[in-house]
């Protein structure tokens, strides 16, 4: 009898309190920012932090760089394993080149003259088959050259 009483109690308790996270906005789809600057060049990445299978996933990736416009062609480039994650429907603007080499997806630009911030949005979903925590990267090639790597995470919730 002890015992059915503290499974139920248990029980009870776990099911309020799943039911107070998800009424108070942590359990639903939330985003983030994520920057790193180097050599007067900041990535910044704003993405979903905490996803639901299925729903939208959009997320953007800003290049800015301090005191002087960008250079004519950048690359940004992003793990290929966030593809995998996300139903992607699209990126805006259009490369001009585009690879991927099973480990990194990479896309390089044609920057306007004179920016000095530069922006790529990207358009897609979360797959339905996807779950819990994942670890991303994306990054910066000014001429070849890595210049700003940017970690971030993100969470799929059943």
């Amino acid at each position: 009898m002890r015992g059915d009483v503290l499974f139920r109690v248990v029980t009870v308790s776990l099911i309020v309190v799943i039911i107070a996270l998800a009424a108070l906005g942590f359990l639903g789809v939330s985003f983030s920012e994520s920057s790193t600057t180097s050599d007067g060049y900041t990535l910044s990445v704003d993405h979903v932090a905490i996803a639901r299978p299925g729903l939208e996933a959009p997320f953007s990736i800003t290049v800015t760089r301090d005191g002087a416009p960008l250079p004519d062609r950048v690359t940004i480039g992003i793990d290929s394993a966030l593809l995998v994650l996300l139903d992607h429907y699209g990126i805006q603007p259009t490369p001009v080149e585009s690879s991927n080499d099973g480990v990194w997806t990479t896309w390089t630009f044609d920057v306007p003259p004179g920016q000095a911030v530069f922006a790529v949005d990207f358009d897609g979903r979360m797959g339905p088959s996807e779950r819990w925590s994942h670890e991303e990267t994306a990054f910066l090639d000014i001429e070849e050259n890595r210049i700003v790597t940017n970690r971030f995470t993100l969470w799929v919730l059943p």
